[in-house]
Order: C-alpha cells, then structure tokens, then sequence
C-alpha cells in the first residue's frame, strides 16, 4: 500500500510506490521516488535522529565519494519522522556485479583505479578532526555504486559520528551498530560490546577491495557439503581466508584471474591476520597508485616499441614500393628495344593533269599513289 510523505517544511510531498523497491538494509527500504531521488523508509518510525542528519549535513559538505541523506521525511498521516531523502545514483552495486560473476570482466586498470576511489575516500573520512567519523556498515559491497571508473559509497546514515556539536551547542555521539556478516573484524564478533573505530574500518575496507579484484568474500570457501551450513561470521572468527591460510576441510574457490603485486598481496593479509598491522586507507592508496604507475609504464614501453615496429615497417614498405617501380620501368625500357619500327609512310604526289585525265577517275588514281 502506497504511503504519502512529506517533508518538514512542506515543500516536498509524494507517494512511496512499494513497487519501487530498490534495495534495503538493516534499517530500512530504499525505494525510488523521483528521477533522480530515493527515499529510505526506516523500520521503526522516530527512529531518525535529526540532530545526526546536521552533522551529517555538515559532513556532507566536504566529504565526497558519498551520498548523505540530507533531508527528513514524515508520515503525512500522523506526522512521524519516517525515513529521509538521499540523491539516485547511476550504476550497479558492486554485490550485484558479485552475484552475476562479472568481477572478471571488469579490466585490472579499471579495478585499480576504482580501488584507489574507494581508499581514498575512506581516508578522507578518517582524516576528520575533531569530530571523527566511523564508516562502519557502509563499507560494503551493496553500498557500493560502480559506474564506470566512478565508485560511490551509498545510505551513510548508518555511520558513527564521535563529538559533534549539536544544535544547542553540545558535544554528542552518535553510534550506529549496525554490523553485516563477513565485514565484521573478529575481535569484534568476539566483543559484541565493542564500539565502532578505524580499525574494523579498515578490515572492512580490505574486505571490499578483495572482492573487487578476487570476486570472492575472503573467507568464501569452494562450494561443498561443509560449506553450506558455514556462516560468514564464523568463517571469519576461524579465520578461513583461503588464499593466505591452508584448511583441511575447505578449498580455496576459483577467484579472478588476475596477478597483484606482493605489496598488495601482504596488505590483504596483514589485514585478515593481524589487528595492530591492517594497512590504512592511505597506506593502500600509495600501493594502489604505485601499481597503477607500474602498468602505465609497461603500456607506454609497449606503445613506443609498437611505434617502432610500425615505423620501421612503412619505411620498409616504402622502400619495397621503390624496388618494385623500378624494377616496373626496367622492364618497360628494356621490351622498348625489340618493338618492330613503324612502316615509313610513303608521300602522295598528285598526278599532273594530263596524265590524270588519261588514267581515269579518281578512284583508280589511288592505285598509283
């Protein structure tokens, strides 16, 4: 059933259409409302805490690679706060491209340059000061918009906020705890009390690039009977990330075919096994762009050899195209000297005109030309 919302100030007010379901979380449904719009219905009504959409708001206006929500929308029956507007973005979730087996096709440059988009917004959010600002639950792949080398992080209601001034002046915290399976640090799942910092931030972040240049969760098993009943979370806190640690009953599964550099192979374990040593966003970025940097400058050798190679073969058509012409003229000149010189014409000398009247006409005066 379709339910009318408006926002605070009255100004906006639309049907939320049920059939326009384009995704959801553990908070809420987001469905499409306009063009270039989606609104997120939130489970439980006056769940939304306005004084967080202002710090969001004022988050928003420096932080970018995410969409915020930035307005407020209420149940135009009873005037409860119900969900929030947040801005459509093009493209497909990177958990779509997960589940349709297209990580493969996507090319290694690309990979590359979207995992640099994706660390460095991360750190940008890190680098935040002096409120500080934990991802959390956004870091993953169905909050991940890709399109084309564009990566956007999508619905960041959901981050945690440490000391923002509220309206009246305050300092106050807000903490979300949302948590999704497989993205969750193990000293974390040991601690279900923990509160969100950088550090599961960046276990989730090494997380997400694994299975944009992998195509597998780290601690996705090849499928068997064993693997059935195996949750995320428990794959996780036994540490089964099978490309770095031998198991006994799990294979490793088939990943994308494609070769890292062991700096980027270290930091993903580094991340998975250890707690103190997970690389930060920045510290991805500077291997990232290395990478990247190495590859240009295969291409480019590649380019100027390939440069090369097609230069020295004009030249060398060039010069086959001489030999062939003169070798054309050689044989016309040298066929020239056995052609039969032409019949000499022989003058015509009109008769007198004696002896043109004895011999006849004309005509038969041709005869004696």
């Amino acid at each position: 059933m379709a339910c009318k919302v408006i926002t605070k100030d009255g100004k906006l007010s639309f049907l939320v259409d049920p059939t326009k379901v384009i995704g959801q979380g553990n908070e809420g449904i987001v469905y499409q409302v306009g063009k270039d719009l989606v609104a997120k219905i939130a489970k439980a009504k006056n769940s939304i805490d306005e004084e967080k959409l202002s710090a969001i708001d004022a988050l928003s206006r420096k932080l970018f690679g995410i969409v915020w929500p930035f307005k407020l929308i209420y149940d135009e029956a009873d005037s409860s706060c119900i969900g929030y507007l947040m801005p459509f973005i093009h493209g497909r979730t990177l958990e779509d491209i997960l589940d349709a087996g297209e990580t493969s096709s996507i090319p290694i440059l690309r990979k590359i340059k979207l995992a640099r988009l994706i660390a460095n917004t991360v750190q940008k959010v890190h680098d935040q000061k002096p409120t500080k600002v934990v991802l959390g639950d956004l870091i993953k792949a169905a909050n991940l918009i890709i399109n084309g080398e564009k990566a956007t992080f999508v619905d960041a209601y959901a981050v945690t906020i440490y000391r923002y001034r509220t309206k009246a002046g305050t300092v106050a915290d807000s903490v979300c705890t949302f948590r999704t399976p497989g993205y969750t640090p193990p000293e974390v799942l040991d601690n279900p009390e923990a509160k969100p910092d950088h550090a599961a931030d960046k276990f989730a972040l090494a997380v997400l690039l694994f299975q944009l240049f992998f195509g597998q969760l780290p601690t996705e098993p090849k499928p068997s009977p064993a693997s059935v009943a195996l949750l995320p979370d428990d794959a996780v806190r036994k540490g089964l990330y099978l490309r770095y640690v031998k198991s006994d009953d799990f294979e490793a599964p088939t990943y994308d075919p494609i070769e890292v550099p062991p700096q980027i192979d270290d930091f993903f374990r580094a991340a998975f096994l250890s707690v103190s040593n997970r690389p930060t966003p920045k510290e991805w970025g500077r291997a990232l762009t290395k990478w990247q940097r190495e590859i240009d400058v295969v291409a480019r050798a590649r380019l100027r050899i390939t440069a090369r190679y097609l230069k020295l073969a004009a030249f060398s058509l060039l010069i086959l195209v001489k030999i062939v012409a003169i070798g054309i003229l050689a044989i016309t000149f040298s066929q020239s000297d056995k052609i039969d010189p032409p019949t000499p014409t022989i003058p015509f000398t009109p008769l007198s005109s004696p002896l043109k009247d004895r011999i006849g006409s004309p005509l038969f005066q041709e005869l004696f030309r």
